[in-house]
């Protein structure tokens, strides 16, 4: 009996859908693929692909550009310009000094060679749609400066380049933050997949000059396109996790803060979900605080509050930390509550010294509280 090789057969069936450049997610390629390996199973093909499967030759990033046409400075596919209308982008290969007709004997700097790019409509569209999402966030280009706008255009095109629809519906700090996220993998961002997507910076300009891409986002490689869906299988996560329940955070260390008693904090599970799981999402809420003399963990408030003092958390590390809560959950008593703290009318005490319980609301262990 011949043994079959299911190995080979998956190989082979990924490097079909590679070619084909399906616009699916991870979840829908693993059923395609499953369902295909259970057919090649039942006919009993063998070896590294089926008997009557076809050689699939790989698929070439760049082709020839037509004549009259020029290539898109997002997917890279041809497209044609109206007669008179601006291009998309010039990126300047060669200046030289040349004779000023205006100035006899005058010399002037021109361009002698340059790649012009233009914009399909489909990512004419996606420009805008930019501009929209920022529109209705301005405080997102203030906060991050005009290029903001080209870090979304980006993001939207790395999506596209993906094949996902997640991006719909979503505001432009939602899509920004995809991005800013930490690959699992190697610890660096998903920026650098963005940007790899571009034609306009697949490769030096001057070796894109007669060069476009055979189909839309051709050129964007395997790998940067498993790193795209990552963030987009992220961003599906999040959409469907806004409707979960919040989660309840526990300290990594003790079972309270050290400072208010807080036995968890609190995140929404699409919060959760966008720091990439509940792990990452305690280690951003709570400082593990323990030494020597302390064993436990501080909320994010009392930390700050705190001063990050090293060693004991003393008195003045609590009254700050208490005043600071009081001040944003009642600013009307927080001058009044000084005045008691600095009169010694009200002691408080940091929770690991009060031997009090852990209690779902901060600071419940306070006499006033």
């Amino acid at each position: 009996m011949t043994k079959i090789d299911v190995d080979a057969i998956k190989a082979h069936y990924h490097r079909v859908w590679a070619e084909q450049n399906k616009r699916i997610s991870d979840k829908e390629y693993r059923r395609w693929s499953q369902s295909r390996v259970a057919q090649a199973l039942e006919r009993g093909d063998v070896g590294g692909a089926p008997a009557d499967a076809a050689p699939v030759e790989a698929a070439e990033p760049t082709a020839d550009l037509p004549e009259g046409h020029l290539a898109c400075a997002d997917c890279g596919q041809a497209t044609t310009v109206p007669e008179g209308a601006p291009v998309a982008e010039r990126h300047v290969l060669r200046r030289e000094w040349v004779k000023d007709e205006r100035d006899p004997g005058g010399h002037r700097i021109a361009t002698t060679s340059e790649l012009l790019l233009a914009r399909c409509e489909p990512c004419a569209d996606r420009q805008a749609l930019a501009d929209r999402l920022l529109a209705a966030a301005p405080g997102v280009r203030k906060r991050r400066g005009p290029v903001v706008r080209e870090h979304l255009v980006e993001n939207l095109c790395a999506l596209e380049a993906a094949g996902a629809t997640t991006a719909h519906g979503m505001g432009a700090v939602e899509l920004l933050r995809a991005f800013e996220a930490v690959r699992p993998a190697d610890g660096s961002t998903y920026r650098a997949a963005a940007r790899a997507v571009r034609w306009a910076l697949y490769d030096r300009p001057r070796d894109l000059i007669g060069k476009c891409a055979p189909r839309p986002w051709a050129h964007v490689s395997e790998e940067v396109r498993g790193a795209l869906r990552e963030v987009s299988a992220r961003l599906l996560s999040v959409r469907v996790a806004s409707s979960a329940p919040p989660v309840d955070l526990a300290p990594p260390t003790g079972s309270g803060c050290l400072l208010c008693g807080v036995s968890a904090v609190r995140m929404s599970a699409a919060d959760v979900v966008r720091r990439g799981g509940p792990e990452e999402a305690r280690a951003a809420v709570w400082t593990d605080r323990t030494s020597k003399r302390l064993e436990g963990s501080l909320c994010g408030p009392c930390e700050d509050a705190s001063g990050r003092e090293l060693g004991t958390l003393g008195p003045s590390a609590a009254e700050r930390a208490y005043a600071e809560h009081v001040r944003r959950s009642d600013p009307a008593r927080s001058g009044v509550l000084w005045s008691r703290i600095r009169l010694y009318e009200l002691a408080v005490r940091p929770w690991c010294e009060a031997n009090a319980a852990p209690s779902d609301r901060p600071w419940a262990h306070v006499p006033s509280e």
